[in-house]
């Protein structure tokens, strides 16, 4: 069991996102006090919240009859689909029992698009690092280190709309999820679709996310106002230009928010920062 000390220190700290000034919708952070949850197809990679059931578990009649039942009750409890979709989601499960038992990755391959495409227009995901000084994201993600990052304050972040939120998990071979698992929360589920690969661990990333049923949400909707207070600090990139930095420093004057510089360290592959 967690402790109440280990939950509260889990949820201080700063957060961070790595953004490029020169493109209006990353200004919005600092301009209009702004995030977005985008969709999962907006996300760079593409396993992201696209991990299939292994439905070779199903290896018995019961197992299957069981998974059926608890498929079609926890969306219909949920509320996650309307009557056209709950009959779609019928006719697979009824037309498609004894392919499970035959070949389950031809199953896989029926069933999974339909689960997928449903998460697709229901879930947002903030993608959030733990670090500031990763000289990968600074590339990848600020414009080769250009832009600046932002520093959230992690619990007053989560509480903008008591979001689910947790640490991505890094695995080196591809999760097997258990079919008969399904029916767990809806807050569970999510939680469960942080997995990602190994290949991705240096982000040392962690997710705030949200599920919108039964409406699908409009890009509006997606959007969260938040007060000055939410963000910590301001980095800046070490290649930044004169004027983009003294755009920042005066927005985040006005916001009375700490402002840093990132610099390289003498004889060392590493970055630290100053502050201004």
């Amino acid at each position: 069991m967690i402790s109440n000390v280990s939950q509260e220190k889990e949820m201080n700290g700063t957060l961070y996102k790595y953004r490029c000034w020169n493109n209006n919708f990353h200004r919005a952070i600092l301009i209009h006090n702004e995030i977005y949850l985008p969709l999962i197809e907006e996300l760079n990679d593409p396993f992201d919240f696209q991990l299939k059931f292994d439905f070779s578990l199903l290896d018995t009649e019961a197992k299957i009859h069981k998974f059926f039942d608890l498929m079609v009750s926890g969306y219909i409890e949920n509320n996650l689909l309307n009557s056209n979709q709950l009959n779609m989601l019928q006719y697979i499960t009824i037309n498609n029992k004894d392919l499970i038992k035959n070949n389950p990755v031809e199953f896989a391959n029926k069933y999974m698009p339909f689960v997928l495409d449903n998460n697709k227009k229901h879930f947002g995901i903030l993608c959030l690092s733990k670090r500031w000084d990763s000289i990968l994201m600074w590339s990848h993600y600020s414009e080769n280190h250009t832009g600046f990052c932002v520093g959230f304050n992690k619990k007053k972040l989560i509480e903008l709309n008591h979001f689910e939120c947790g640490p991505v998990n890094y695995c080196c071979e591809y999760p097997l999820i258990n079919p008969l698992e399904y029916k767990k929360s809806l807050k569970e589920s999510i939680k469960e679709s942080f997995t990602k690969s190994i290949d991705w661990k240096y982000e040392q990333e962690f997710r705030l996310s949200k599920i919108w049923h039964p409406e699908i949400p409009t890009k509006a909707e997606r959007l969260y106002q938040f007060k000055n207070n939410i963000i910590d600090e301001v980095i800046i990139g070490l290649n930044i230009s004169r004027n983009n930095e003294k755009e920042i420093r005066e927005i985040c004057g006005q916001k009375k928010i700490p402002v840093f510089k990132m610099k390289k360290n003498d004889y060392q592959f590493t970055l630290t920062r100053d502050l201004l």
